[in-house]
């Protein structure tokens, strides 16, 4: 399940308005490694399937119900997500929104995370890093929460008994080159950036697939 705001979405930036997902899941279909029938699920629908996903959201919109998502719990009950891909943050770090720091944010993050761990504990969690931002103060938050995600968030779910991992969206995108508009929006990825966002996700699953395999 892709679970997330605007760049899981995809609506902005991608030709097809689906973003990475549309990507990634072309790139599952094409391999015999994973089943035929993989889908992805959530509350909100288009042709790649379901996924949760609002732009503009924040991890507390995510985790409580608001800006017209559903409340988390909801969404575990109703779609049982053998794994998790999610991508959160950044609305919650905007000066014109929530106004958080990184710290706050990755503490907002723990506590959407200790969700999934307790509702759902045979889910798997593939979590990435929030990309740059043009903006130099909203990037000095992230750099400091991706690093809290990367080294202490996701470290600690994982020794509760969490499947838990993460990606490095951040390290991985290049700019301006994979941004759909850097002087202007300066947060949306192009198509160019999402196929790599893709690339990125494939590629832990196909790390996690024994794994999964054998857990399902």
């Amino acid at each position: 399940m892709p679970l997330g705001a605007s760049s899981t979405a995809g609506i902005i930036g991608s030709d097809d308005g689906m973003g990475y997902r549309s990507k990634l899941l072309a790139l599952l279909k094409s391999d015999s490694s994973y089943d035929p029938n993989v889908t992805f699920v959530g509350p909100k629908k288009d042709v790649s399937g379901g996924y949760d996903a609002i732009g503009g959201s924040t991890i507390l919109d995510m985790l409580n119900g608001g800006n017209f998502m559903p409340p988390l719990t909801k969404v575990l009950d109703t779609y049982q997500p053998d794994v998790i891909l999610l991508h959160a943050g950044s609305n919650d770090m905007e000066p014109s929104g929530d106004d958080q720091d990184g710290q706050q944010t990755a503490d907002r993050l723990t506590s959407l995370l200790d969700l999934i761990r307790t509702q759902l504990p045979n889910t798997y969690v593939i979590v990435t890093t929030t990309q740059p931002q043009n903006d130099p103060v909203i990037e000095s938050r992230i750099e400091t929460f991706n690093d809290l995600l990367v080294n202490s968030v996701v470290p600690s779910e994982a020794a509760q008994g969490m499947h838990i991992y993460a990606i490095d969206l951040h390290a991985n995108v290049v700019v301006p080159d994979d941004y759909h508009d850097w002087k202007g929006d300066g947060i949306h990825l192009n198509d160019g950036g999402y196929t790599k966002f893709a690339n990125l996700w494939n590629d832990k699953l196909q790390e996690l697939l024994p794994e999964l395999l054998t857990s399902r």
